[in-house]
């Protein structure tokens, strides 16, 4: 992922060289994303272990958390 991560940077270069401010919000971005994986995968297993997600109720679980 940082391979892609990094070419999708680079073809941006320009613009970053221009816009500095731009390149010191990137590691945010990058922490919230990481934070919001983090948070999906705890809701899941915890659902699993307390027996609140089943096969069949997946996508019912999902759609009450988005919602």
């Amino acid at each position: 992922m940082g391979i892609v991560s990094g070419l999708i940077i680079a073809s941006y270069e320009d613009t970053l060289s221009q816009l500095v401010l731009l390149a010191i919000y990137m590691p945010v971005i990058a922490a919230a994303g990481g934070n919001t994986g983090t948070q999906s995968a705890t809701l899941v297993i915890r659902a699993l272990a307390t027996g609140e997600l089943k096969k069949d109720s997946g996508y019912l679980f999902y759609g009450k958390r988005v919602a």
